[in-house]
């Protein structure tokens, strides 16, 4: 993942039964450019954005291991990015 001018990545993460094929994690739906134009305005800075994938079941096991997998994403994309900001919904942000 190569940033483009930008030392921000913005990471959604979906809650229970959602997935990043459709909706507000979506990395096509048009909440990414709103939000990006809103922060750009805030901050002056540009975001990358992506959307971490885990299986959305509503189970512990599942939330747990979607942690892991955060965590462990997370320092790999921290080489190509100096702020990580993550954005959850539901148990997604659990």
């Amino acid at each position: 993942m190569k940033p483009l001018k930008s030392e921000d990545l913005v990471v959604f993460v979906h809650g229970t039964f959602a997935n990043i094929e459709k909706g507000w994690a979506s990395i096509q739906d048009e909440f990414h450019g709103k939000l990006n134009k809103a922060f750009y305005r805030k901050t002056g800075r540009l975001f990358n954005f992506t959307s971490f994938e885990w299986s959305g079941l509503n189970s512990q096991f599942e939330r747990q291991h979607a942690a892991t997998n955060l965590a462990e994403s997370m320092k790999l994309m921290h080489v190509d990015f100096k702020r990580i900001h993550l954005i959850g919904h539901s148990h997604g942000g659990s």
